[in-house]
């Protein structure tokens, strides 16, 4: 049940900032993102390459695979807001958690 609960909070997380991504304009705060996501996407040198600065090699192979199949979505950004996403789940899982111990040891 615990686990069920993490998975529909995960859901709701992703599709709440996929709403705000759609409603509203995202924009990276610092200038790695921006570079990060035109190298993966092919903007410099028309090649996609999955040789990204500060993140894993492995992820830029599977967005690289992603981009070469459907280049218009934007899969950068799609990792970034489930990261944050999948963050914010565990975060508050362990915040409800840590809630449910401090009520049963007052009662």
């Amino acid at each position: 049940m615990k686990k069920l609960n993490s998975v529909v909070l995960f859901i709701f997380l992703v599709i709440f900032s996929y709403i705000n991504i759609s409603i509203f304009n995202i924009r990276f705060s610092v200038a790695d993102d921006y570079l990060i996501n035109n190298i993966i996407s092919g903007t410099f040198g028309n090649v996609y390459d999955a040789q990204l600065l500060y993140i894993n090699n492995i992820i830029g192979i599977i967005l690289k695979i992603f981009y070469h199949f459907i280049p218009y979505i934007n899969f950068y950004t799609l990792y970034l807001v489930s990261v944050i996403s999948l963050c914010f789940t565990l975060i508050i899982k362990e915040i409800i958690n840590s809630k449910k111990y401090i009520l049963l040891s007052v009662v």
